[in-house]
């Protein structure tokens, strides 16, 4: 009976072993790059939404301080400011065009071209 023990078997398959392990450790490497990767973009969408969703109640809440103002005065025109200091950037503009219409922008931050929301508003039927 042969054993397969013999050091002459175990030098002629060494190179293949490492061949073996070689790839092994490529697999697992490639692997985990993916996973992090994969985590990574998880993070980014996840903060992306945070953001999107931070802005949109900020808007929303602006609005809603800017619609209070016109009930209170209806012929206001001017800048309004968040109440908290969360939404710092955040402004809307009031431009009363006639008596029973007003223009109202809501912008992200100070430097901001395009408003982030815009309306027109009957001030009489608030």
């Amino acid at each position: 009976m042969k054993s397969y023990s013999s050091n002459k078997l175990s030098k002629s398959r060494r190179g293949g072993v490492m061949l073996l392990c070689m790839l092994a450790a490529v697999v697992i490497s490639t692997a985990v790059i993916a996973l992090v990767q994969l985590h990574r973009r998880s993070r980014v969408k996840i903060e992306s939404r945070r953001s999107v969703v931070k802005a949109t109640s900020e808007t929303d809440g602006l609005y809603q301080r800017v619609i209070t103002v016109i009930r209170n005065d209806p012929t206001y025109g001017g800048t309004v400011t968040p109440a908290t200091k969360s939404a710092a950037g955040c402004y809307a503009v009031v431009k009363p065009v006639a008596a029973s219409q007003t223009d109202i922008s809501i912008y992200a931050y100070a430097t901001a071209k395009a408003p982030l929301l815009a309306r027109q508003v009957d001030p009489t039927a608030l």
